[in-house]
């Protein structure tokens, strides 16, 4: 792992249960899983030996059931190896009728985040796009919190926060509040805190697992040979956020207080 770009040093993972030495849903003759550890912890190496352009998705040995408390989950994963025209896609999906040549939010009840392109699709449609393009000791993480809302982020950062209008738009925005409520800076603002509510409830309710649904995992697809870094909370988060810490193992209902919006 990277220690350069944000990993925190000296700080212990909440853990509360042991990591299986095989974290693959299901083996792969070309997909090579195993466990390396360093002073802050352990994490897995799952390189992907596929041709290039040869879509590969695989799940995690992770799943959370619906309405059960505690149950939000979060991984990141940092890029150690790639080609400059492999993408890696990182999300979630359900094993029912999973197939591992298809891409992670092009299939029904999935969603998957591109490196490449910053895509961020959920049930087959394009949600938005975000100027990231990372590269090596470079991450994407991916959560699913307790009332079944997907967030996501890059190297630490929590995209869903600035899922919002280029400065262009934001700028004629205000411009128009501000000639509604007769520059009344007060007003403006209040109006803006309002605006930002509303499009984080519409934003949260398209990017929303059915509560219905079972057996959610984790996932990663690639399209072509890497190398990639799986941290699932055995050491520390880039997000370094405490609701964070316990990852995709067993732990408290984190997620709930920072990211479900009432």
């Amino acid at each position: 792992m990277n220690p350069e770009i944000g990993l925190p040093h000296g700080k212990k993972g909440g853990i509360t249960q042991a990591l299986k030495q095989q974290i693959l849903f299901k083996e792969s003759p070309e997909v090579e899983c195993k466990e390396e550890s360093e002073t802050t912890g352990s994490y897995y190496r799952i390189e992907f030996k596929q041709e290039e352009e040869v879509t590969r998705s695989i799940l995690l040995d992770f799943m959370f059931a619906p309405k059960k408390a505690g149950d939000g989950k979060y991984f990141e994963v940092e890029i150690d190896r790639i080609g400059e025209h492999t993408d890696v896609i990182v999300g979630y999906a359900i094993e029912t009728g999973f197939d591992e040549t298809r891409v992670l939010g092009e299939i029904e009840n999935s969603v998957g985040l591109h490196r490449l392109n910053g895509q961020l699709n959920f049930n087959k449609r394009q949600l938005h796009s975000f100027e990231i393009n990372p590269g090596i000791g470079e991450t994407l993480g991916a959560a699913v919190s307790k009332d079944r809302s997907v967030w996501v982020t890059y190297n630490g950062s929590i995209l869903n926060a600035i899922i919002e209008d280029n400065d262009k738009l934001a700028m004629e925005r205000r411009i128009n509040l501000m000639a509604r409520f007769n520059d009344d800076e007060e007003k403006v603002n209040k109006e803006e805190k309002e605006f930002q509510k509303r499009r984080t409830a519409s934003m949260k309710s398209k990017m929303r697992f059915d509560p219905s649904i079972q057996n959610v995992r984790p996932g990663i697809t690639t399209t072509g040979p890497c190398v990639l870094l799986v941290n699932v909370g055995k050491m520390p988060f880039r997000a370094g956020i405490k609701e964070l810490e316990h990852g995709l193992l067993q732990g408290p209902s984190f997620l709930e207080s920072r990211f479900n919006c009432g």
